[in-house]
């Protein structure tokens, strides 16, 4: 709960979720229903969700971040460079 007394969750994953004061489960089952989506799409576009806010009457708000992607290790790069040469 916020310093406003608003519902506010985070997931394992670092997701913000916002419900807000009232209607908290009714928002929450809203955030079920629609995190699959959201996962898709942002593996379709290479971001990640940073936050759901769920305070309004219908539908929500999504933030996305960037996924950032390690670089590879230069040994692996060599490796699989050879390999794709044989």
């Amino acid at each position: 709960m916020t310093a406003r007394r608003s519902w506010q969750l985070v997931t394992s994953d670092d997701v913000r979720i916002e419900l807000g004061r009232s209607d908290t489960m009714k928002r929450l089952n809203r955030f079920i229903e629609l995190y699959p989506v959201l996962q898709q799409q942002g593996q379709n576009e290479s971001k990640r969700i940073s936050y759901v806010d769920l305070r309004y009457d219908s539908g929500a708000s999504v933030g996305w971040t960037p996924v950032v992607m390690e670089p590879q290790d230069s040994n692996q790069q060599q490796n699989q460079a050879q390999a794709k040469q044989q």
